[in-house]
């Protein structure tokens, strides 16, 4: 609110605080409470930084989370693949802001059916994230939560038949 006030047309302070405020209402369950932050927080970035600055990334990567948690993995998967090419680009391959990009890409190809693409992903994933000391840990624990996931839905009877039925 004080943020507002302040820059009533928008700014980049302004912007970080509802993606930070929509990641911590995606990671509490609260998604439609999470959507107008991210998507106001992500129009805002856009708007004043561009389309290929690391700051929208990272408004992707939030949006790409949310969906995964809504089960709306098309359109994780895209946000997720266009802010791993930002921060590649900007960053690195190597980066763990480009690991938690990779991580809910994983996570949309894991919720897609798309189970070797998403181990590879994952594993690639938490690999750089485990081992950066700058990632925060709330990353590593939410990969490790699509981990998790993605082998229980691999052994589930469902997941096997339809591989099968697949080879």
């Amino acid at each position: 609110a004080a943020y507002r006030k302040i820059y009533p047309d928008g700014h980049k302070e302004l912007a970080f605080a509802l993606n930070t405020l929509g990641l911590w209402l995606v990671l509490a369950g609260e998604y439609p409470e999470a959507d107008g932050d991210i998507h106001e927080a992500l129009a805002m970035r856009r708007r004043l930084l561009g389309e290929r600055h690391p700051d929208v990334a990272s408004s992707l990567v939030v949006l790409a989370h949310l969906d995964v948690a809504e089960h709306k993995f098309e359109p994780a998967l895209d946000s997720a693949r266009d802010a791993a090419e930002i921060y590649t680009a900007a960053l690195s391959a190597t980066h763990w802001r480009t690991a938690v990009a990779e991580s809910a890409q994983g996570a949309a190809l894991a919720g897609l059916g798309r189970y070797p693409e998403a181990q590879a992903m994952l594993d690639r994933s938490y690999a750089i994230l485990s081992k950066d000391g700058g990632a925060p840990k709330f990353f590593v624990t939410l990969t490790q939560g699509y981990i998790a996931a993605l082998h229980r839905e691999v052994r589930s009877p469902a997941a096997r038949k339809a591989t099968t039925a697949a080879l």
